[in-house]
């Protein structure tokens, strides 16, 4: 990973962007959406920034490009066309020790602007580290096919109904039923712009969340070869659900990486599969999602009928 993607509250806090052309004005209007304060430092304006100033959204600046030019600012971008001009104006930014984007210059940025897909208040972010941003714009444009219109919307309605939710579940309960609620006909509902319907749903099924949940197991083969683009979407729909992992030892990276971020990960190294599979039974028995990453081999008959037996609810992907 060449960069750590994050995101920054900009609201009411004051952004530079140097140059007056159109580049500058898609820029601070990109700026503004996310509440911050512009300043843009040009000689001149195009028109959409010269639209800009006189709405009163932006301040200009038209003194000498300098280390007070960025006084109070929490980010530089920069949109100079001549290489010069650009790396002395990244010079400046930099010794205000605030982050600074070049536009098309990634050896003078300590931050890149990302091709976006903006479903506020979810937001992706995509960034190929500056090789090659025609290719993150294509990957923008599926993603924009992909999520719903109204995305950001069932965000907000889940991020109301979060104290209620925290209030009457235990933490240990709460991603089954945002799992459930943010996957099935409640979502269906706003995205078809039935909200009123759909907080209704949630709320009958927030009031009906069992006590306890049952404990699942998860068999998931590695692929051949080790090669993680070998997984099936249903081996990788496992692994992202399980919520404990225990996995084979010298498996490659990539492969772990599937896992989800935050499940807890168990090396099974030495181990003979019977005592895995007890401890999957265990952890089950407890109302985890286990899942068990390993060669195909360890997957015998008699591990799945264990079990099975036991009254495990159990799903496999080869």
């Amino acid at each position: 990973m060449e960069y750590l993607p994050l995101f920054f509250d900009l609201r009411g806090r004051t952004c530079a962007v140097v140059g007056g052309d159109a580049t500058a004005a898609r820029k601070t209007e990109l700026l503004l959406r996310a509440g911050a304060r512009v300043r843009v430092i040009a000689d001149a304006l195009g028109e959409g920034l010269a639209d800009h100033l006189r709405a009163g959204r932006v301040e200009h600046s038209f003194q000498a490009l300098g280390s007070d030019s960025f006084a109070g600012c929490v980010l530089a971008v920069i949109t100079l066309e001549d290489a010069t001009q650009a790396t002395r104006a990244a010079e400046f930014a930099s010794k205000r020790g605030i982050p600074v984007n070049v536009v098309d210059r990634p050896e003078l940025c300590s931050c890149i602007m990302p091709a976006i897909v903006d479903r506020s208040p979810v937001v992706v972010a995509i960034s190929t580290a500056g090789a090659a941003p025609v290719l993150g714009r294509f990957l923008r444009a599926r993603l924009e096919a992909l999520l719903p219109a109204r995305f950001g919307e069932l965000a907000r309605i889940a991020r109301e109904l979060r104290p209620e939710v925290a209030e009457r579940l235990a933490p240990s309960r709460r991603r089954y039923f945002w799992e459930s609620v943010l996957q099935g006909p409640a979502a269906e509902l706003v995205f078809s712009g039935r909200d009123e319907e759909a907080r209704a749903l949630m709320r009958t099924r927030l009031k009906d969340e069992p006590e306890n949940h049952a404990g699942e197991v998860y068999l998931v083969s590695t692929p051949p070869a080790g090669d993680p683009e070998s997984f099936t979407l249903r081996a990788l729909r496992l692994l992202q659900q399980a919520d404990v992992v225990i996995h084979d030892a010298g498996l490659a990276q990539p492969v772990l990486d599937l896992i989800r971020r935050d499940a807890e990960r168990r090396s099974a190294a030495g181990r003979p599969p019977t005592d895995v599979i007890e401890e999957l039974v265990g952890l089950a028995r407890e109302g985890r999602r286990a899942g068990w990453l390993t060669d195909a081999r360890n997957l015998s008959a008699a591990a799945t009928e264990r079990l099975r037996t036991a009254g495990i609810a159990l799903y496999l992907s080869n």
